[in-house]
């Protein structure tokens, strides 16, 4: 019998051939188990420089594989950032927005525009002038001559729409999409 690792030779303490990478390996991590369950006494490791080599290889191999999931988590957390980000909406000057208030107990949805848009205290804050909705016949919304306006937060803001204006009544403006006609 002859101490682990060195060559061709039959390790009968292992039960293994300890010439090829793959076994090497296999070699280390049974050494590492029977270290762990103490059945192999630590003072009569016999180990010769190919299996401290092929130790430290494990351990290279190991903290390269350990780097690649930490990259992998990096590049994970990167992309669910922007995915966040794509989710977000931008509102610039003049966008149509679908603005929601809590009323007596239930929602309240209004159609306007956004006039100036200020930051307080790293916070948004829109000023949006309101159109007045007339349901009937059907869904119109027209510019009142009374200015309605309100500072409304980017938390009140539910999502942009897409106005068309009515050819035949120029203050009058039609939902381009009919999905959004639900809020109504």
């Amino acid at each position: 019998m002859k101490a682990l690792g060195t060559g061709d030779e039959f390790d009968y303490e292992i039960g293994m051939d300890t010439n090829t990478m793959e076994d090497t390996c296999d070699l280390t991590e049974k050494l590492k188990r029977l270290k762990s369950t103490e059945e192999y006494p630590h003072n009569d490791l016999r180990l010769d420089k190919t299996t401290e080599d092929s130790n430290d290889h494990l351990e290279s191999t190991e903290n390269a594989k350990n780097k690649e999931t930490e990259k992998d988590f990096e590049n994970d957390l990167i992309n669910h950032e922007t995915e966040n980000n794509e989710n977000t909406t931008e509102y610039f000057l003049n966008d149509y927005v679908l603005g929601s208030y809590y009323n007596r107990n239930k929602w309240t949805y209004y159609i306007g525009y956004i006039e100036t848009i200020t930051t307080k205290n790293y916070e948004s804050y829109f000023m949006v002038r309101f159109f007045k909705t007339i349901k009937k016949p059907k869904l119109v919304f027209k510019m009142t001559k009374k200015r309605d306006r309100d500072e409304i937060t980017e938390i009140s803001i539910v999502k942009k729409v897409h106005l068309t204006q009515n050819p035949l009544k120029s203050n009058e403006y039609l939902l381009s999409d009919e999905d959004d006609k639900v809020y109504f």
